[in-house]
């Protein structure tokens, strides 16, 4: 009898902690990523390692058009300017006054440009800004763009709410681009993400 209670420990022992260990590898599953190079750089931000996090949220520009955010900082600098940090804006598909619907922004494939000759609104465009190691920002809205790059809105679905209690969307992308820093100086970035941007 002590041998089959032994046994019979030991096989609910075994199994316990086998699916204790499934889902920890399930919760370990990043939900928020970008994989990218910039110049000859290859980078991996993930939300919930190193101290990196996704923020979200949404304002009104000088423009009066609504732009979405996501951003992946570290949750010790939380700052845009704060050095390694990729950003993402994505401009509103027009001026209702209400946000795009999750239709409009899969549409979306090209970046905006600051001043732009011929279309200063540039709705429906999108923006990356990657901060380096020196706090230098580079930016795809601060030059011109070659015939080659885009921004590409593969998925997008609802998500959870943010800290500020915001809807969010969940967006998968792939972009190519050239960024810019205050000089002058480009470098091309390219890349793909899981990516999440607040809405109102």
């Amino acid at each position: 009898m002590q041998k089959l209670s032994f046994v019979l420990f030991f096989l609910l022992l075994f199994f316990g902690c086998a699916k204790d260990y499934s889902e920890s590898v399930q919760s370990d599953t990043p939900v928020f990523m970008a994989d990218f190079s910039v110049g000859d750089s290859s980078y991996q931000l993930v939300a919930g390692k190193d101290n990196y996090y996704m923020y979200t949220d949404y304002y009104m520009d000088t423009l009066q058009v609504l732009n979405a955010v996501g951003s992946f900082s570290k949750t010790t600098c939380m700052d845009s300017v704060c050095p390694k940090t990729l950003r993402f804006e994505i401009r509103n598909t027009d001026l209702s006054g209400t946000f795009f619907n999750a239709n409009s922004i899969a549409n979306i494939s090209t970046f905006y440009q600051d001043e732009a000759l011929f279309d200063s609104l540039q709705l429906g465009r999108a923006s990356i800004t990657w901060t380096d190691w020196q706090g230098t920002q580079w930016k795809t809205n601060s030059g011109q763009q070659g015939l080659d790059s885009y921004f590409n809105i593969l998925s997008v679905s609802p998500y959870e709410s943010n800290e500020k209690n915001q809807a969010t969307y969940q967006l998968e992308v792939n972009f190519k681009g050239l960024m810019y820093n205050a000089l002058g100086a480009f470098m091309p970035i390219q890349g793909t993400g899981i990516i999440a941007i607040g809405v109102p």
